[in-house]
């Protein structure tokens, strides 16, 4: 099991802005999804102890605290956010468990990423 902690991330409403140009990614997202990638990384190398993207299907439980959101939310940004850091592509993500806990004071959300026995 691998554990990765982080500040929630923008909801779903503030992901995107319109412009002439179509739907872009807004900058509360965009700077969000740079700060993730980077927390991430580092975790990911020092914490867990892993060089390289996870591969095969995976299991993803997800804690909210402190979170209003509706617990999918959130989802989009964090899992593109790791892409490359902790598996090759959110699609490897098979089966997923999400806890909201609206009460607690510090607001983060903790990943628990496992591989998903055969």
């Amino acid at each position: 099991m691998h554990q990765l902690i982080f500040d929630l991330p923008v909801s779903v409403n503030k992901m995107y802005s319109h412009s002439r140009s179509g739907i872009r990614l807004s900058d509360a997202a965009r700077v969000w999804k740079e700060y993730a990638a980077l927390t991430g990384a580092n975790q990911w190398h020092m914490d867990c102890g892993q060089d390289e993207p996870l591969k095969g299907d995976l299991v993803v439980i997800y804690h909210f605290h402190g979170s209003h959101m509706d617990f999918d939310n959130p989802l989009k940004v964090l899992n593109d956010a790791l892409n490359g850091i902790c598996w090759i592509d959110d699609e490897q993500i098979t089966e997923a468990h999400i806890y909201v806990y609206r009460k607690d004071k510090i607001r983060r959300v903790e990943l628990q990423i496992n591989r998903k026995a055969s």
